[in-house]
């Protein structure tokens, strides 16, 4: 009978692709041999690793759960109205959890405390440490606190940049009113009321036509044109 022509060629090619296999095979198995060392060590790094990152992953969460517990007692303290004792228990706090993510809200807190008890200076440090991230209700609050304290102690320059960055980028149209009405604010204190009246115009053309406040800032950028002589 007479052979397929292909025949000859599948069954070598069947045989070459055993051979190639086999071969890898060995070779893999050699070099295992050779290198079980490191091959161990290798395996022992990958698992500490593993284990190393499940075990800061539960560290955190728990630090958060705790952090979070805590300061609810020290929003209590702060209700209370004692002054030190807050000051006392929110530096605390953040000595134990600055880290974490409810730190944040401690920040704010301290700072606003430290502001009451006329420590203008360590406000200013405490709220630096936020950022500038005034797009966020958190940010922004921490920008308003910040204006604040530099108006308190008498970094005037530092506030007005302060509440421009807030009147430009907050994230509620009130808290960009109320910056840009303080920064006009401290330009009639600083004799530019021409200044005080183009952020006043600012705030009337972000302010819907029908609201009541509109009236309000026109009156005040008047007041403004008219202490500049316009």
């Amino acid at each position: 009978m007479t052979r397929h022509p292909t025949a000859r060629r599948v069954h070598s090619n069947k045989e070459s692709l055993d051979d190639a296999f086999v071969a890898r095979a060995f070779e893999a198995s050699t070099w295992a041999s050779r290198n079980r060392k490191a091959v161990t060590i290798g395996t022992i790094a990958v698992a500490v690793a593993v284990i190393g990152t499940l075990w800061y992953g539960n560290y955190r969460r728990s630090m958060t759960e705790r952090a979070t517990t805590e300061l609810t007692r020290v929003r209590a303290t702060v209700q209370s109205g004692n002054n030190a004792l807050a000051v006392a228990d929110l530096e605390k706090y953040l000595g134990s959890f600055g880290a974490t993510k409810p730190a944040a809200e401690a920040r704010l807190m301290l700072a606003q405390q430290y502001l009451l008890a006329g420590q203008a200076d360590k406000a200013i440090d405490t709220l630096e440490k936020l950022g500038g991230n005034e797009k966020t209700a958190e940010g922004a609050q921490a920008s308003i606190l910040l204006a604040n304290a530099y108006e308190t102690s008498k970094a005037l320059d530092k506030a007005e940049r302060t509440y421009l960055a807030l009147g430009n980028a907050a994230p509620f149209l009130y808290m960009k009113q109320e910056a840009l009405d303080n920064a006009a604010r401290l330009r009639i204190e600083q004799g530019n009321p021409l200044g005080a009246a183009a952020l006043y115009q600012k705030i009337i053309d972000m302010t819907p036509e029908t609201a009541p406040e509109r009236d309000v800032y026109q009156l005040r950028m008047g007041e403004a044109q008219a202490l500049a002589g316009v």
